[in-house]
């Protein structure tokens, strides 16, 4: 048991722009706190530092671990250019790793489907945080309902998963128009009679609700359209004479025309029933793939042998136009909406413009913080030399380490620091770090966000100039 992601059809990444997508790739995983963690061990401590995950010569990379979720879940990462993952959970580390198949879903040449059932997350949702990552640089145009559930069909995904690809597609549902899709990809999978059903019982369910907003708009219950519409449809061969095959040929005659002139010369042709001649262009807010499970219900054929010729009629296209029409634009959604984070919480990647979204008291915090290190900054230097340095920094972590693991030191921060031991500045912030650590009383939040501000640079030049 757990949550896991997959992608449905093979992902392709073209050789060109393999480097891009790597790149994108890297820049999730990055916004998103993913990270690696390096074991070091000095003077008989051992303690191991994060960095942010890393290609290898192969390109290949690896993590478990994320920062903003402070847990560590199975592997995950990209081999031989496809991201793959195990377990994800379903907090932080899902949702990013939710992101990166959809990014691959996007970025290939190949059609392929990100599979977001488990986690239960709808494509909008990951898609407008990609949008806020990179702008339009992505194809952030989703197909519609149905056609994403004729690539399903088609990859054989229906046939033993049904219900679960019937709710991921009813969460993306944004606007009247998916509404509709969806309600033809119930039709064509459930039948008439079940969807009716359906429609009839959840009327009923929330009918006091629905009977408001229909009383504002001046709407009918979707159940009685619906049901109005099969009953059109279904007069249609009761005023045809000649066998079911002359029949159904006549009906598929006019639902596969695709010239919308001859098929208004057809409505006005009174020598043929009324309801044939309307049959194209009535209730052209339904969809025609409805139609055609009706009349496949009627004449007990495949809806999909009928549907190969209806598809291409006007009717059809006509629908689909008004559907991408109306379509939606993807929305960007900030990362920290995406995420659930404060901004004390990505404070190790926190521009100093986003300073003033800090809470009052972590803003307080660190006027402090900057008060205390100009102190330490003019006293004595607390180290004379690296090793005693070094051998403080690798103390302290560990003691605070055994105190609350959630706490650990960046890769980068402690090799800067390492590497600058002498400098006034940094003895002074380690120092400050020291004397924080040391009281009982504070917070591991509080040492996760100074450390995480020790290792983001723009933002600790703004508060300690350096």
């Amino acid at each position: 048991m757990g949550t896991f992601l997959d992608c449905v059809g093979k992902p392709h990444i073209p050789e060109d722009r393999r480097e891009e997508f790597q790149q994108r790739m890297l820049r999730l995983f990055r916004e998103g706190g993913m990270m690696c963690w390096e074991k070091v061990e000095m003077f008989g401590k051992k303690n191991s530092l994060l960095y942010f995950p890393e290609p290898d010569e192969n390109g290949h990379l690896w993590f478990n671990y994320n920062y903003f979720e402070d847990d560590c879940w199975e592997d995950a990462g990209m081999h031989d250019g496809s991201i793959f993952s195990n377990k994800v959970g379903w907090q932080h580390f899902c949702r990013v790793m939710s992101a990166a198949y959809v990014l691959e879903e996007r970025s290939s040449d190949t059609p392929c489907f990100a599979d977001l059932r488990d986690p239960d997350i709808p494509h909008w949702f990951t898609l407008g945080w990609l949008k806020y990552l990179f702008g339009e640089e992505l194809p952030l145009e989703s197909p519609s309902i149905w056609d994403t559930y004729v690539f399903l069909k088609n990859a054989g995904e229906y046939e033993q998963y049904g219900g679960s690809w019937d709710d991921i597609l009813e969460r993306n549902i944004r606007s009247n128009w998916d509404e509709l899709d969806f309600l033809a990809v119930k039709t064509v999978e459930h039948g008439t009679e079940e969807v009716l059903r359906e429609l009839e019982a959840e009327e009923a369910e929330n009918g006091s609700e629905r009977e408001e907003e229909r009383e504002e708009d001046g709407s009918l219950p979707l159940s009685v359209c619906y049901a109005g519409f099969l009953a059109y449809v279904k007069k249609v061969p009761e005023q045809l004479t000649g066998t079911e095959d002359e029949q159904l040929q006549l009906i598929m005659k006019y639902l596969a025309e695709p010239d919308k002139d001859t098929l208004i010369a057809r409505a006005k042709d009174e020598h043929e029933p009324e309801n044939l001649r309307d049959l194209p262009l009535m209730q052209a807010y339904f969809p025609r793939q409805i139609v055609v499970k009706t009349l496949a219900e009627i004449y007990h054929r495949d809806f999909w042998d009928l549907w190969e010729q209806a598809k291409e009629g006007y009717a059809c296209h006509f629908y689909q136009k008004m559907v991408k029409e109306e379509q939606k634009p993807v929305q960007p959604i900030p990362t920290d909406v995406y995420l659930h984070l404060t901004p004390e919480e990505k404070l190790f990647c926190l521009s100093p413009e986003e300073m003033e979204t800090l809470s009052q008291g972590t803003r307080i915090w660190l006027e402090v913080l900057q008060i205390r290190f100009n102190k330490a900054l003019h006293a004595p230097k607390p180290w004379s030399d690296g090793l005693s340095f070094q051998r403080s920094m690798i103390e302290t972590l560990s003691a605070v380490r055994a105190r609350d693991t959630r706490v650990r030191a960046f890769r980068d921060m402690f090799y800067e620091f390492l590497a600058n031991w002498d400098q006034p500045a940094y003895q002074a912030m380690w120092k400050l770090f020291e004397e924080i650590a040391a009281k009982e009383e504070t917070e591991s939040s509080r040492l996760r966000q100074y450390l995480a501000l020790l290792f983001n640079r723009p933002l600790r030049k703004a508060v300690f100039g350096v």
